[in-house]
């Protein structure tokens, strides 16, 4: 079974979705993480929205409070699904202009409190000390046979996140409701599945491989770890970084000797590398071939009327390179050297294994934040050098955290001639920190430079 963790935002309606605040501060009165009956709920509870904000009164409402609110035709849609799960708690929803009341929507507070919390497949740390320390989670990794049953729950040591099955997801999804977002989890039994998944791909003797997936197939994970581990060593295969980090991963959620994969040998993707030095301003930059493209492994650094330092600081641009509006990019790059086109990223992103995975093997082996470090397994390099031009000449965000890399390709549509494409790679604090997104913003956004040989 498949696990998602719901949050807010998500869908074509998001940007004129409602976000709903209560007439009367009640939060403190109501505490919804300990997964218990309310008997004390005010059935005339009103939330009310300023339609100026936002007037679409989609299935999963946005509010102040971060409670899971949906209206009531979700929640026959979602019918026995959640039944068992979850106490309803009716709201008002009204517009504070005109006083008209929406459809009916509902606080769902969720009463399955999950010991399914995997922390060894987690990405995770604790702030405070003694009584106060606390668990915060990154990224999540659940215990699929301990959430089974379950279509909605929370998880104890770290329950104010909410999560859902496929079957709910699949639900959502179907009938096409708007307001939430999803990110997939990996459980712990996908972990264990990796283990066939490294003995295909590294090519393994039939016969190891038959036995990988008949002890899988018995739960019996620690004997098909083990033989993936001792078939690697006797047939003195070299796995790549991206592979070990998959077998280490997997021995520390089982609590396995170290020794298994300790004596395995790593060897590292052939990678052609040269240098290409500037002549505008004597700037040298590594370079690395890929594939059949050539690309700087560095961001570009150089001085051009358009172009800034992160927080106007000299030390950030000779780590990140300098921050680009899309006109200046555009004419940014060297002779000999152009910004890369979306087909060039995507053939880039293709090479290195497809948009859910390439972000971890372009990712720099340091540098990224809640150590969402990649394995580099190209030389490409890729560091977080945030963007710029939010609302003044003095707004950057997101340095350390991700990275956005122009591509040469406007937007389509209405406001295509202002808007163009870019390529973002993220920590975000653990979610989809492989994944390799292709966005859209406005052209006077100040975002990162990566050339590509003509």
């Amino acid at each position: 079974m498949q696990y998602y963790k719901m949050m807010f935002g998500g869908g074509p309606k998001r940007q004129n979705g409602i976000m709903a605040r209560p007439r009367i501060e009640v939060e403190d009165e109501y505490i919804l993480y300990d997964s218990v009956m309310i008997n004390d709920w005010d059935n005339a509870m009103a939330f009310e929205y300023d339609p100026k904000e936002g007037h679409v009164a989609t299935e999963y409402l946005g509010n102040v409070y971060g409670w899971s609110i949906f209206s009531e035709k979700a929640i026959k849609l979602f019918g026995d699904l959640i039944t068992d799960d979850v106490q309803l708690l009716p709201i008002k929803v009204i517009n504070k202009d005109t006083g008209v009341e929406t459809d009916k929507y509902f606080v769902v507070n969720v009463l399955s409190l999950v010991d399914a919390l995997d922390l060894e497949n987690s990405v995770y740390t604790y702030f405070g000390d003694g009584e106060e320390k606390r668990l915060s989670v990154m990224r999540y990794g659940i215990d699929g046979e301990k959430a089974a049953g379950h279509n909605i729950f929370r998880l104890e040591g770290s329950p104010f996140s909410v999560f859902v099955s496929d079957k709910f997801y699949k639900t959502y999804k179907k009938n096409k409701m708007y307001g939430c977002s999803f990110s997939k989890i990996r459980t712990r039994e996908q972990t264990m599945q990796k283990t066939f998944y490294i003995a295909k791909e590294l090519c393994l003797p039939s016969k190891d491989i038959n036995d990988i997936k008949e002890y899988l197939q018995h739960n019996e994970w620690g004997i098909a770890f083990e033989i993936l581990c001792c078939a690697v060593e006797q047939e003195n295969i070299a796995v790549n970084k991206a592979q070990y980090k998959e077998i280490v991963s997997i021995g520390k959620s089982m609590k396995m000797d170290s020794e298994l994969w300790e004596r395995i040998r790593i060897c590292s993707i052939p990678k052609t590398e040269g240098m290409f030095t500037d002549p505008r301003d004597g700037k040298a930059y590594k370079t690395v071939k890929i594939g059949d493209q050539t690309w700087m492994a560095e961001n570009l650094n150089y001085d051009a009327e358009g172009s800034e330092c992160y927080d106007n600081d000299t030390a950030n641009s000779e780590k990140y390179g300098r921050l680009y509006d899309w006109e200046t990019a555009v004419a940014a790059c060297p002779d000999g050297w152009r910004l890369p086109t979306n087909e060039e990223w995507q053939k880039l992103v293709d090479f290195a294994g497809g948009d859910g995975v390439a972000g971890g093997k372009l990712k720099a082996e340091s540098g990224w934040a809640y150590s969402d470090n990649g394995t580099d397994d190209y030389g490409f390099s890729a560091l977080p050098g945030g963007s710029g031009g939010f609302g003044g000449d003095n707004d950057f965000r997101g340095a350390g955290q991700y990275g956005h890399w122009w591509s040469a390709a406007e937007g389509n549509g209405k406001k295509g001639k202002s808007l163009a494409y870019y390529w973002r790679m993220s920590s975000n604090m653990g979610y989809r920190n492989s994944t390799v997104f292709k966005l859209c913003c406005h052209k006077a956004f100040l975002n990162s430079v990566r050339c590509i040989e003509n």
